[in-house]
């Protein structure tokens, strides 16, 4: 899918952060805040760079990585067992707070594009895809993809 009218910038493009910026309020556009950081990024190809809120890029997560998932507002962690975007597919709900390992992510594609490992909670020792991208410890946005 291609963004805003460039045809370099695709959902799913690979990233490099090189600057992050404090949000901003622009009376003329509700299209950024205070509350959204500003972000410098360059396409890991070198081809365009641009600067985004944050909130349009997805982090790159290593294979490996442990993250907690929390519940946020309504919405519970979960997993679905398949790669998928069907919407109607049916999600398996993993309580919270709960620890997952990181065993792949894929480009933004529209589905749950994290696949985990579940290490603690009822549904321990299962894995499936999720949206959720949790918290790490100390980690640093580095790089990402388009999202």
């Amino acid at each position: 899918m291609q963004i805003e009218g460039c045809p370099l910038r695709r959902l799913g493009t690979r990233i490099i952060v090189t600057a992050i910026h404090p949000g901003f309020d622009d009376p003329k556009t509700n299209a950024f805040s205070k509350d959204i950081p500003l972000v410098e990024v360059r396409a890991a190809d070198g081809r365009w760079g641009d600067a985004l809120r944050v909130i349009d890029i997805r982090p790159f997560i290593p294979t490996g990585t442990h993250l907690v998932l929390t519940k946020v507002g309504d919405g519970e962690p979960s997993i679905y067992p398949h790669y998928t975007s069907d919407p109607k597919a049916r999600d398996i709900l993993l309580g919270s707070p709960v620890t997952v390992e990181v065993l792949e992510q894929r480009a933004p594609t529209g589905a749950c594009d994290l696949h985990v490992r579940v290490l603690s909670g009822p549904q321990r020792g299962r894995d499936g895809w999720t949206c959720d991208i949790g918290t790490v410890a100390g980690a640093k946005l580095s790089a990402g993809w388009l999202y």
